[in-house]
């Protein structure tokens, strides 16, 4: 097994309020519906695990689940990184955070996010599968983006 690994970094203004921002990322429910790929998220206190649905990579089928331990300061950062349950090992994983801070025109969402998968491919494979993780979550980035857009245009409508 080698692990490979992509760092995300993204910002945006997003028309809310930081609390209806805040509301939609610390629903599991939610997150479930509005970020493509992702299965659903079960929690477990402080530990969620994400579950997502399988994607291709060099020939393999990747089904990655991981649990991150959350760590949440309301309404400003959302910290996560990789724990396991005792016991177990997870083949994917993923730190990083979100900071929420108000900005002209509703609130300024920066995300970072690094991801890791092992897999049972060779080192010299690492621009192909780096290549094809990121390219699976820009599309997930970009689907919560358009999703979570919808979203607080709908909590402003009701």
């Amino acid at each position: 097994m080698n692990r490979f690994s992509v760092t995300i970094e993204s910002e945006d203004v997003v028309a809310g309020s930081r609390s209806q921002v805040w509301a939609i990322l610390t629903d599991p429910d939610r997150l479930a519906q509005l970020v493509p790929r992702l299965d659903r998220v079960e929690t477990d206190g402080d530990r969620w695990s994400w579950v997502l649905r399988g994607f291709r990579v060099l020939g393999l089928t990747i089904e990655p689940s991981f649990t991150e331990r959350m760590t949440f300061d309301p309404e400003t950062t959302i910290r996560f990184e990789h724990a396991p349950p005792q016991g177990a090992r997870e083949n994917a994983g993923a730190s990083g955070e979100y900071r929420l801070r108000d900005a002209e025109g509703g609130t300024h969402v920066a995300i970072r996010i690094q991801l890791h998968v092992d897999l049972p491919l060779p080192l010299v494979a690492g621009g192909a599968v780096r290549a094809v993780m990121r390219r699976e979550v820009d599309r997930m980035g970009d689907g919560f983006a358009a999703g979570l857009r919808r979203e607080l245009a709908s909590d402003r409508s009701a």
